[in-house]
């Protein structure tokens, strides 16, 4: 499957760089249906079948966090990008729902902490 991003999927970040404007599910699924989900094999995994017709109903793809991964701790992590926050919801209601997720979140911005008027460096490598 080939996704295009669209014109009308950036927009201006406050730098005047373009970004995408998309947010990002964060979702946990069991151990039991992490290697059918991540291989898109059907066996006899009801945990599987269930996903792929969420999946379907909802216009939604799970992506490997992070892909090929072995590690029994990073593996059972996937991803749902979503357009908006209403979007989202209704995502991440359907997903608790099914037997083989353990969780589902919206995955925070990535931005850098801001102080909040405690001490700072004033030089790079200084400590306050």
């Amino acid at each position: 499957m080939v996704m295009l991003k669209l014109l009308s999927d950036f927009v201006p970040d406050r730098f005047g760089t373009m970004e995408v404007k998309r947010i990002f599910i964060t979702v946990k699924v069991s151990k039991k249906a992490t290697g059918s989900l991540q291989k898109r094999k059907s066996s006899t995994s009801k945990f599987l079948d269930e996903l792929l017709v969420v999946e379907k109903d909802l216009g939604i793809l799970l992506e490997p966090l992070h892909p090929g991964a072995g590690d029994p701790y990073l593996s059972p992590y996937f991803k749902v990008r979503v357009p908006d926050h209403a979007t989202a919801t209704k995502v991440i209601n359907r997903l608790l729902n099914c037997k083989a997720i353990e969780a589902a979140y919206i995955k925070p911005s990535d931005e850098l902490p801001t102080t909040t008027g405690g001490p700072t460096n004033n030089k790079e490598g200084e400590l306050p």
